[in-house]
């Protein structure tokens, strides 16, 4: 948020641009700016100055150019967003911003220049200071090997729990159901994001035991939200090792049952990057889902190898395009390529598609343009703690309209 920036700092060689960002920053009431000509200067203020909220940061600049500038404070715990801006070509940029995810980097978009207000602003209305903090502390926790004893602690002191991200269509803006998403609330890193544990759970093969737990509470949430005027559904992803017990579906209907939860309010998503390894016993799990009405979404679609193969294969309902397919699609013929073939093939054969992470406007109206079915991502919300869902169905479900195209 825009009063959550307090410092920023400009990596930026040409004097000129130099000069524009920083009006610009003063512009829309950030306090304090800091300018750097080039990686080390950068580097430099990155060590003095204690607290930093944003960088802004060029690719080619002399002495330590962008790459090597991210690099180089990668491994440290300093937390601030980042935002890349070039003027070289925008696979090059978005492949640098990977990159700096993939290091533990809060990165809140890339951009080729010119860098103007509207584009500062939609960074500062999504930067969220808690953010950063879950975000590095993930990565140093991942890179710090977690034991089976540290997540079975976890599971004793009930430290998993859930978040709730709505989901609406782009046709009339009207609630479809919540994405329930997994953290760990650590004694020492605090809120855990799933990615940085969830390969922890699948290869101490914990995995089923917190599925079922997600899925009675999502059962239970789900009565609750019921009886307070909220007839919703929510979505729970799957492990593909979980398919290799043929009972599995039998223990998720008995944890359902104690809520009385019925296939109409439970979607499951199976994520589209894990390998499957024995495909009659997914199928045989999916395909008794099917059987007895629930939907199947296929999670993460265009960052695997399989997609096309798992929409053949398993009786999906919905399609999720991956947030690196869908932020920055409006002004990137790559992106753009691939979310109009795969929205053209989802309508010819009857699939509905959820474009994830849209959290700019142009994002949105070019994927309502196309005819994407459902959005979900930090333009319509950020995940809501459970205690919170009803609230935002009541009071901000209604103001959506008004603020999106």
């Amino acid at each position: 948020m825009i009063n959550d920036v307090q410092t920023v700092l400009i990596v930026e060689d040409s004097k000129s641009q130099r000069l524009m960002l920083e009006e610009l920053c003063r512009h829309v009431g950030i306090p304090r700016i800091l300018s750097a000509e080039d990686g080390m200067q950068a580097l430099q203020a990155v060590n003095t100055h204690q607290i930093i909220d944003l960088v802004l940061c060029d690719l080619e600049l002399p002495v330590m150019n962008g790459i090597d500038f991210i690099n180089a404070v990668a491994e440290d715990k300093r937390e601030f967003g980042l935002v890349i801006i070039s003027g070289r070509e925008l696979s090059l940029i978005k492949g640098v911003e990977l990159m700096a995810e993939s290091s533990g980097f809060y990165t809140l978009g890339a951009f080729t220049k010119p860098f103007g207000e509207s584009e500062l602003l939609d960074v500062l209305h999504r930067f969220q200071r808690k953010d950063i903090h879950v975000i590095r502390s993930g990565h140093h926790l991942k890179k710090s090997r977690i034991t089976r004893g540290e997540l079975q602690a976890a599971l004793e002191h009930c430290e998993f729990h859930l978040s709730f991200q709505p989901k609406i269509r782009f046709s009339d803006y009207s609630l479809v159901g919540f994405e329930a998403l997994l953290r760990w609330q650590h004694p020492e890193y605090g809120e855990i994001f799933p990615g940085d544990f969830v390969p922890s759970l699948i290869y101490h093969d914990l995995i089923d035991e917190v599925t079922l737990d997600m899925v009675e509470q999502a059962s239970r949430l789900v009565a609750q939200w019921r009886e307070q005027g909220l007839k919703t559904k929510v979505a729970i992803n799957l492990s593909s090792k979980s398919f290799n017990d043929v009972d599995f579906f039998k223990k998720l209907q008995q944890r359902m049952a104690i809520y009385n939860a019925t296939a109409k309010q439970i979607t499951f998503e199976v994520t589209e990057t894990e390998v499957i390894q024995d495909i009659s016993k997914a199928l045989a799990v999916l395909n008794n889902m099917k059987l007895a009405g629930f939907q199947l979404s296929l999670d993460d679609y265009g960052i695997g190898e399989s997609s096309l193969n798992r929409l053949t294969q398993i009786p999906f309902s919905e399609l999720k395009l991956d947030q690196s397919l869908v932020k920055g699609v409006s002004n990137h013929p790559y992106l753009q390529a691939a979310v109009e073939s795969t929205i053209g093939m989802c309508r010819k054969i009857g699939v509905r598609v959820v474009a994830e992470g849209v959290e700019s406007f142009r994002d949105w109206s070019y994927l309502a343009e196309l005819g994407c079915d459902i959005c979900q991502g930090y333009l319509v919300s950020q995940p809501l703690a459970e205690s919170e869902v009803v609230s935002w169905y009541q009071s901000h479900l209604a103001d959506i309209s008004k603020k999106l195209p």
